[in-house]
């Protein structure tokens, strides 16, 4: 939803048909997916999610799309993205040891800690959050 710089991610693609099934969930404050017609249940209440398309969260869905229409926010993410992911690579030429392999669309992007140890992960991390930014390990 945005974070690669297109709304939906297979979007980078152009593919030639639609992806078989998209899903979505909390970031647009519903939970949902569209599908292929050959992937329909033939069964009612096959599916289930912790919102169940509650009504008041597919109102905040439209009005949270309609900001990020009027503000263009993701045009504003692929921007952001490009910036973080030029600096990110700078660093890498300084710092392999601890970011190399630079990758990913917008601002979802992904690096690896030179000798891939939880210990230098996780100080890494700790070091980013102390200067507020959100970021994770795996």
């Amino acid at each position: 939803m945005g974070a690669s710089g297109k709304f939906w991610a297979h979007e980078h693609w152009n593919l030639e048909s639609p992806p078989d099934m998209v899903t979505f969930a909390k970031k647009m404050n519903a939970a949902g997916f569209y599908y292929d017609e050959s992937l329909k249940m033939d069964q009612a209440y096959r599916h289930f999610n912790t919102w169940l398309g509650d009504p008041v969260r597919i109102l905040m869905c439209q009005k949270q799309n309609e900001i990020i229409k009027k503000y263009n926010l993701v045009e504003q993410t692929a921007e952001t993205g490009k910036y973080f992911c030029s600096r990110l690579q700078e660093v890498s030429k300084e710092y392999p040891d601890w970011v190399n392999n630079v990758r990913g669309m917008g601002t979802f992007l992904a690096y690896d800690v030179g000798e891939k140890t939880d210990v230098k992960r996780n100080q890494l991390l700790a070091r980013f959050k102390s200067f507020g930014v959100n970021a994770g390990g795996c």
